[in-house]
């Protein structure tokens, strides 16, 4: 069965729902991915012949294979949760703590983060979501693990006036706080135009002590994750926005910027000073991805729905 296939036929739906970033575990040599495409309306996934709740797709390359754990749930949850929700830009890990993070996707009443053991298989109690935030489903995560004693969620959503804010978690301590305010995206910065936030961890930015890039349909700034957050504004990709509609962004796995990518267009590297094309992705059309970044390859791997379409178990690799 397809390892991106959440549904129980093998013309079903893939899991690759908008766009995003997937992770690799260097320690135990994987890509994983979580999320859920088809849904009945009621957000449980149970029609249209696709499992309820949610699939977790895995590539191990020491075994140089696919597999999937499918259906699978936060142990608090009952039979009648929803599912996960698409992709989006969700997915983020903690190597050292051992975890991978998905917030569910949106308004139901059971908003949290999933938590999953990298090394047990897993699925351990999920991070109640921060307060404030009533925009779920447009949001994004991210983990930063040079902040706290055991690293910290960013968490970027809108709250109920549409206004982009990032909370943080702090994994050791269990509390939210609001780490970046409205206002500080700048006049209308902060404001949903359409499109939702993406973020990218970079530890090598900023001179080496880390930084994150966040981004939507209407602009993109650069973060520090020393002390207290600030943003520095830069300008959007001649290639098009960053939004979890149309694009991946990822950190450049051989530099201090990120690369932005889309289906079928260029890739563009931030630089530092700019943005500057670098390659043609040639996934095909439309925004339903996902980018892995691979540090330890220089390279990012790709998973788009037109390759999963001849070839479910073959992605494409950009080499940075």
């Amino acid at each position: 069965m397809r390892p991106f296939q959440d549904g129980r036929s093998s013309s079903s739906y893939q899991i690759l729902g908008r766009a995003g970033k997937g992770v690799y575990d260097p320690i135990r040599r994987r890509l994983l991915l979580m999320g859920t495409g088809a849904s009945d309306g009621s957000g449980q996934n149970s029609g249209f012949g696709a499992y309820q709740y949610n699939t977790l797709a895995i590539f191990d390359e020491v075994t140089n294979a696919w597999s999937a754990l499918r259906a699978f749930r936060d142990p608090g949850e009952g039979t009648g949760a929803r599912a996960i929700g698409h992709i989006y830009d969700g997915n983020a890990i903690d190597v050292a703590g051992r975890r991978l993070y998905k917030p569910k996707f949106g308004d139901d009443g059971e908003s949290y983060i999933y938590v999953y053991d990298l090394d047990s298989g897993a699925m351990r109690a999920g991070i109640p979501r921060s307060p404030g935030t009533t925009q779920q489903n447009w949001a994004s995560l991210e983990f930063i693990p040079t902040r706290g004693a055991a690293g910290r969620l960013w968490f970027a959503a809108y709250a109920s006036s549409d206004a982009l804010r990032i909370w943080e978690y702090d994994v050791a301590g269990g509390t939210w706080s609001l780490i970046v305010a409205n206002a500080a995206f700048g006049v209308h910065g902060g404001v949903d135009p359409g499109g939702g936030p993406m973020m990218s961890y970079s530890a090598r930015a900023n001179g080496g002590a880390g930084g994150v890039l966040v981004g939507h349909r209407g602009g993109a700034w650069i973060a520090n994750v020393v002390g207290t957050p600030t943003l520095t504004a830069i300008a959007l990709p001649p290639s098009g926005p960053i939004d979890i509609a149309v694009s991946g962004v990822v950190r450049d796995p051989v530099g201090s910027g990120w690369l932005r990518f889309a289906g079928g267009s260029t890739v563009h590297r931030w630089n530092g000073s700019a943005w500057v094309a670098v390659a043609t992705t040639g996934t095909g059309p439309g925004g339903d991805f996902a980018v892995y970044p691979l540090d330890e390859y220089g390279a990012v791997y790709i998973v788009h729905t037109s390759n999963i379409a001849a070839n479910p178990t073959v992605g494409r690799v950009f080499k940075a």
